[in-house]
């Protein structure tokens, strides 16, 4: 046994290290080169959150051309509370500051 405990102790944390670091590297650099983007080119996006207790939370979301309002829940399945004027959505969501009031439509039980 030529080599010291503490030496080989040494290299094992230099390579943790090093491949920790190289990891962090992938996961904050390397998705841009691979393809993947936050900006996913679907036609979805979250206008609007409001959580209302800690396991209960609205929703606004524009999904193809239509603005819903949904409610999740820890507890089951998300589901959609109104369908909302996505003309009325944008303008209470316009960079000045104003919130309007959004008409909402129920959607019928079937």
């Amino acid at each position: 046994m030529g080599e010291s405990y503490g030496w080989f102790l040494a290299q094992v944390l230099f390579f943790l290290l090093a491949v920790c670091g190289l990891a962090w590297l992938l996961v904050r650099f390397g998705g841009r080169f691979l393809g993947a983007s936050r900006e996913s080119g679907l036609p979805l996006r979250v206008v609007a959150r409001l959580p209302l207790e800690p396991r209960r939370t609205l929703y606004v979301v524009e999904a193809m051309g239509k603005a819903l309002l949904i409610g999740a829940t820890d507890h089951g399945p998300m589901s959609v509370i109104a369908e909302l004027d996505p003309q009325a959505v944008a303008d209470a969501h316009g960079g000045d500051g104003r919130k309007e009031q959004a008409g909402a439509s129920v959607p019928s039980e079937k």
